[in-house]
């Protein structure tokens, strides 16, 4: 509903009046003395002229440079190199091409679920649908640890920090704690946590994805559980020797 104008119509009156008779006053005492000394003046008339488009055309480029570097601060470009903004290094592995998992790993799951179907038209169409727990590559490495370590231990993909970490401050929101570590290695008796294995691809270099790295190991760290976290990249051999002896050094 438009809402009704409540200014009288004579303060409207009196207000175009005051703003003329304003206009009127500048009008004869400044612009039109102004107006006659640039007709006896041409050449003054023109620099001022000249000087007012200079002025304007200066003002426009101003503000489209500006506007320009804007939008370039705004680009996200990720950090490639091995000492990134965050301070930390991964397990002294300097990763060289990506081998697998070219999608999202499984590990940020909780944070970015997304879903493609098609739009309803006579019949309903489900808005969620079913999907592996792991992907190909995290399978792979999966049935290796459990080859490894089944004998003794308990390999449990997808482990979020909230089943091993929690808030000592109830004011604080858990959300962080949503985060989820590809593997973990338990105890058969008491599933008393061993060891935390991470499985990086390239796209754990990007900004974001170390951003979330980083975040993941000061949790651990303010739990007292940085220690048990070591990070095997796909770009590297892995074999049984390697993970024994990572996994080895923990326990021990």
């Amino acid at each position: 509903m438009r809402r009704r104008n409540n200014i009288p119509g004579i303060a409207i009156i009196y207000g175009g009046l005051l703003l003329t008779a304003i206009f009127a006053i500048i009008f004869g005492v400044i612009i039109k003395p102004l107006i006659s000394f640039f007709r006896n003046n041409k050449s003054i008339a023109i620099g001022v002229l000249v000087g007012i488009c200079l002025i304007v055309a200066g003002t426009i480029v101003f503000f489209i440079v500006r506007y320009v570097l804007k939008k370039r601060k705004e680009k996200v470009t990720p950090n490639l190199d091995g000492n990134n903004k965050y301070g930390f290094t991964v397990d002294n592995q300097t990763p060289t091409e990506s081998s697998c998992n070219q999608t999202e790993s499984a590990a940020s799951t909780t944070d970015e679920l997304t879903s493609t179907y098609s739009q309803p038209s006579d019949t309903e169409y489900p808005k969620y649908a079913s999907k592996s727990s792991m992907t190909d590559c995290e399978k792979r490495y999966w049935k290796q640890l459990n080859r490894l370590f089944s004998e003794d231990y308990i390999v449990t993909p997808q482990i979020p920090l909230s089943s091993i970490v929690r808030k000592t401050i109830d004011s604080y929101y858990a959300s962080e704690l949503f985060r989820t570590i590809d593997f973990g290695l338990f105890t058969k008796e008491e599933y008393h946590l061993i060891a935390l294995i991470e499985i990086n691809d390239r796209s754990h270099l990007e900004r974001n994805r170390i951003a979330r790295d980083y975040k993941v190991k000061d949790i651990l760290k303010q739990a007292g559980l940085e220690n048990k976290l070591i990070t095997l990249w796909t770009d590297m051999p892995n074999e049984d020797e390697y993970i024994l002896k990572r996994i080895t050094e923990i326990i021990e």
